[in-house]
């Protein structure tokens, strides 16, 4: 089996866990009628599936998602998933999802981003991005409890790594599950 190729080193860390209002965020938008989406800058958005009951968006090899049961973790593997990356803390898991993975034969990563903060962990961001460059020809299922952080991880990425304006980093991140008012905030923050 391969393995997960990562060059940095990542660090966990909690936050105390508040309520966030919920914003829907969309320049570019959704089309409820059309099967692929796409994106601002380049980036195309397909329309959601649910695998195991779970809603997924796939944006090239990248696939996010909120919490995945077993049956989705099934359905991820039978849809050619090789990695999972939860980005969940370990206190928020009610189940043993790392040893379900691997039972699986897919490839399991934890890289823990608070829901709530000032901002978030850079290290921990630089090595989701240093993972999800060196794995580009593999396909990754990243998920946290709602699809907000991952989606948020990923319009830093998309500004980070593509060189796409915040503005539209952030109307793709709201086509991938960034509905959360705090975490929009958290991300325009890192970015300046």
């Amino acid at each position: 089996m391969d393995r997960i190729l990562i060059s940095k080193p990542y660090l966990f860390h909690t936050l105390m866990d508040i309520s966030l209002p919920i914003l829907a965020r969309t320049v570019c938008g959704l089309a409820a009628t059309t099967a692929l989406l796409s994106g601002c800058g380049g980036v195309e958005i397909k329309a959601p599936v649910s695998w195991g009951g779970t809603n997924i968006v796939q944006a090239d090899n990248l696939y996010f998602a909120g919490q995945p049961d077993q049956k989705t973790l099934e359905a991820a593997r039978d849809a050619g998933i090789d990695i999972v990356i939860n980005m969940r803390l370990p206190n928020e898991l009610e189940w043993d999802e790392a040893a379900a993975v691997r039972e699986l034969g897919v490839q399991y990563l934890s890289m823990p981003v608070s829901k709530t903060g000032p901002g978030f962990d850079s290290a921990v961001i630089e090595s989701l991005h240093d993972i999800v460059t060196r794995n580009a020809d593999r396909n990754i299922l990243l998920h946290c409890s709602t699809g907000n952080r991952v989606s948020a991880w990923y319009a830093l990425y998309l500004v980070q790594k593509h060189g796409l304006s915040q503005e539209e980093a952030l109307s793709i991140a709201a086509q991938t599950g960034l509905t959360r008012a705090g975490l929009v905030t958290r991300v325009e923050e890192y970015l300046r």
